[in-house]
């Protein structure tokens, strides 16, 4: 009917209305099949594994670095709104943890009689995957500490102690070379004695601080809080490129064979 009364005009309008569809159609089809790329995927092997997880770990330490300076940052702001973003980041980062330690399972069900070196390199995976989404799960924790201090009012302010927590954040993410992605975390390992040392000293010294009264007890708590889990950052993140050493050498192992 719209032919008959529009002509010709109706009839090419019609003909580029179904290319465009049949377009959209094939795109839309390449692209769900990029999303489930990895989903279909059917081997996993050493190789492969420590592709993922050295992705996962650069991304994630990368991550984590990035919203640990954001929540110093605001918090000694005294910044309500920017810690309730901030919150909301940390809590990105926990998921993603949890999405890449899930591949873990899905490797198990792709081959049912996977390489020994191919199997160890799946358990590797989950073990370095568990020790990201603990430093995650706290991240999260330590983001809610600091919406929730800043919302109920309570003091914060900034300090030579407080100055210097931000400049270790600052050190490490330089050290790991952070930037959108990537983390070297064979650097933060190399220098994981040192980097404890100075949150060794900062946790001493706040503990001085506190009985002088230069800091309120729930603001003190908070930076202890906070250096716990940046030394927890090191030491999970410290296993975790241990393990992918050891993939790695599985990897080189069943290459060589």
């Amino acid at each position: 009917m719209l032919v008959f009364w529009g002509g010709e005009a109706a009839a090419i309008i019609l003909g580029f209305g179904a290319i465009f569809l049949l377009v959209r159609s094939n795109l839309k089809t390449r692209e769900d099949d990029v999303t489930l790329s990895d989903e279909s995927r059917s081997v996993y092997d050493a190789a492969y594994v420590g592709q993922l997880l050295s992705k996962h770990v650069q991304k994630s330490l990368s991550e984590t670095l990035r919203v640990l300076s954001r929540i110093h940052e605001n918090f000694t702001a005294d910044r309500e709104r920017e810690l309730t973003k901030v919150k909301a980041s940390a809590t990105d980062v926990f998921e993603d943890a949890i999405e890449a330690r899930s591949v873990y399972y899905r490797m198990v069900a792709a081959e049912a009689a996977p390489s020994k070196a191919d199997f160890d390199a799946r358990y590797l995976y989950l073990r370095a995957c568990t020790n990201t989404r603990e430093v995650s799960r706290s991240l999260q924790n330590l983001a809610k500490l600091a919406r929730d201090h800043v919302a109920n009012r309570h003091r914060v302010g900034s300090n030579e102690i407080t100055n210097d927590i931000g400049t270790l954040v600052a050190d490490i993410r330089t050290l790991v070379n952070a930037r959108e992605d990537h983390a070297d975390v064979t650097a933060l390992r190399n220098r994981a004695a040192d980097v404890i040392t100075r949150i060794e000293d900062l946790q001493r010294r706040l503990m001085e601080a506190q009985p002088r009264g230069s800091m309120t007890i729930r603001c003190c708590e908070f930076h202890l809080s906070y250096l716990l889990v940046l030394r927890e950052l090191v030491n999970h993140y410290e296993i975790a490129s241990l393990l992918e050493e050891q993939i790695d050498a599985l990897a080189r192992g069943a290459k060589a064979a």
